[in-house]
């Protein structure tokens, strides 16, 4: 049985970023993988289209490929330089929350929440 494929979301104050994962014994970010940084306030449409672009991109690697991957300076590099630009993840669901901690931490889904739900029950067969 194929594991799930599944992408990343990450956003910080400047802009937002969509990346593809590769499966080996867990789930990471594919280095070799085109990053492309989009404006934080994206329209839902489009973020859909590259959430389906990217999980298109998601793949299953062999324990030996996903070793080779992991302990590879390009992957430290990328993980280093990923977790410094980035404040905080988002998803699907909206939080009423800024940078710096404010804000009522009320939450709604957002337009693409259901197209995901979907996507997941279908173990990414209906992009």
């Amino acid at each position: 049985m194929n594991k799930p494929k599944a992408v990343s979301v990450r956003v910080n104050n400047e802009f937002l970023l969509v990346t593809s994962i590769i499966r080996g014994m867990i789930g990471m970010t594919d280095p070799d993988q085109d990053f492309i940084f989009n404006e934080v306030d994206i329209s839902d449409l489009d973020l859909g289209k590259l959430i389906k672009e990217k999980l298109n991109e998601s793949k299953e690697i062999s324990f030996e490929e996903f070793q080779a991957i992991f302990n590879s300076e390009k992957m430290k590099g990328l993980q280093k330089n990923l977790e410094e630009e980035m404040k905080k993840r988002y998803g699907f669901i909206f939080v009423d929350k800024d940078n710096d901690g404010r804000g009522t931490l009320a939450r709604s889904r957002k337009k693409s929440f259901a197209w995901y739900q979907q996507v997941i029950a279908s173990n990414g067969e209906n992009l």
